[in-house]
């Protein structure tokens, strides 16, 4: 596991991927918070500032990764790039794949609707996937739960739905009940994986939030691979992570 300071994994020319570590922030929680990801791009990369996405303290991050979670981020370096890629995202061609440690349920969670039907077999040759909107949960909103997709009261969003596919899962302890579970997102809504594994009792191994197993290292969750259109140049691109 890569763990300490971010790192570059490719450049585009006018956009970055980088590399966040677990325990850090992506992007400040308030403007002159630092020690995110964002200031350490910022740092080396000054024009990362002057593009603008969803939030003006984000700088070019097109998205973030929860503080424990680690892997690959994409920076846009240019005000044409972010915008290419926010029209991506809305049309699902902004992909990000996972891989997860789950398993091992310490106890069942409050607030989770039932769950979907679930097979230890269709979602480890890739055929499972989890439909639902969200809603906040508990005290101060720290954690979501699934929603129903009948209208009911959701987040405040134009996106009522959000799909997390299993692509494909492998037993790796049998006496705790651990999985290496791949997983696939189009679209992302906070806490998104954590939540929709804990709903069928595959908390990812030191989620405690989410009644993961206790454990001394950040939560096992890793953005392994980003694929998108090059807003440069046009073509498909994947760019990897292989020290998850």
């Amino acid at each position: 596991m890569s763990n300490g300071e971010p790192f570059m994994v490719f450049s585009g020319g006018e956009y970055l991927i980088l590399y966040k570590p677990p325990l850090m922030h992506s992007a400040p929680l308030k403007q002159g918070e630092g020690g995110t990801l964002s200031d350490w791009c910022a740092e080396r990369f000054p024009r990362f500032l002057c593009v603008r996405g969803r939030k003006a303290v984000e700088g070019g991050l097109l998205h973030r990764l929860d503080y424990e979670t680690r892997g690959l981020v994409f920076a846009a370096l240019s005000q044409r790039v972010m915008d290419a890629m926010l029209r991506q995202q809305v049309e699902g061609l902004f992909i990000k794949e996972y891989e997860a440690v789950a398993g091992g349920r310490e106890a069942a969670l409050a607030g989770f609707p039932p769950p979907p039907a679930f097979d230890m077999e269709t979602a480890a040759s890739g055929a499972f996937s989890f439909v639902s909107g969200f809603r906040y949960y508990g005290t101060g909103r720290k954690s979501v739960r699934p929603a129903p997709l009948n209208g009911a009261k959701v987040h405040v969003s134009k996106v009522q739905t959000y799909r997390t596919e299993i692509t494909g899962m492998e037993s790796i302890s049998e006496t705790q009940n651990l999985w290496r579970v791949r997983l696939r997102l189009y679209r992302g809504f906070r806490h998104q994986i954590r939540c929709h594994l804990a709903w069928v009792g595959l908390p990812i191994l030191g989620d405690v939030l989410y009644g993961g197993q206790k454990s001394a290292s950040p939560f096992e969750l890793c953005a392994v691979r980003l694929s998108f259109i090059d807003p440069v140049s046009g073509i498909p691109r994947s760019v990897c992570y292989d020290g998850a």
